[in-house]
C-alpha cells in the first residue's frame, strides 16, 4: 500500500506512525478543560456582543458611558450608528479573543486590550484602536 501511495503523483507514502502521533497530540491538546475554556470564551463573546452592540445601537453608549455622560459617535458624520459601525467597533475591541487559544500567540495578544485602552493617551484624535477601525469617537454629551 505504501508503494501504491508513493506512486501517485503529489502524494507521500502513508505512515501509520505519523497518524498515531497526530492523534496523541490532538488528544493532549483537546482536553475537556480546553474545550470548556473555549466554550466559555465563545459564550462570553456572545454576551459581550449582545450587550455592547445592543446598547451602542440603542443609546450610542453602554450604561457606564451613559452614567458619566459619554456617547459614541461617528468621527466624520453625526447621527445614529449603523449596525455595520457597531459591529466593526465591537470586532475591533474583541478580535484577539478568537485567537487567545493559540499557544504563544494567545499570550502575546493578551497585551492588545491594554494597548487598545491606552492608545487615546497619545493619539492626536483621542481614539482607541477599535475606534480607529470603526471611525468612531467617544464624546461628552452636552
Amino acid at each position: 500500500q505504501q508503494q501504491r501511495a508513493a506512486e501517485l503523483p503529489g502524494e507521500a507514502p502513508h505512515d501509520a506512525l505519523h497518524d498515531a502521533h497526530r492523534v496523541r497530540v490532538l488528544r493532549r491538546l483537546l482536553t475537556p478543560r480546553w474545550l470548556l475554556g473555549l466554550l466559555l470564551t465563545l459564550v462570553g463573546l456572545l454576551v459581550n456582543l449582545v450587550y455592547n452592540a445592543g446598547f451602542l445601537k440603542w443609546k450610542a453608549a453602554t450604561p457606564g458611558k451613559l452614567l458619566v455622560g459619554l456617547r459614541v459617535r461617528l468621527r466624520e458624520t453625526p447621527g445614529p450608528l449603523s449596525w455595520g459601525t457597531v459591529l466593526l467597533r465591537w470586532a475591533g475591541q474583541n478580535w484577539y479573543a478568537a485567537l487567545s487559544f493559540v499557544p504563544l500567540l494567545g499570550s502575546l495578544l493578551g497585551l492588545y486590550p491594554l494597548v487598545d485602552v491606552l492608545w487615546p493617551l497619545w493619539d492626536d484624535k483621542r481614539q482607541a484602536l477599535h475606534d480607529k477601525v470603526a471611525r468612531t469617537n467617544v464624546v461628552r454629551k452636552r
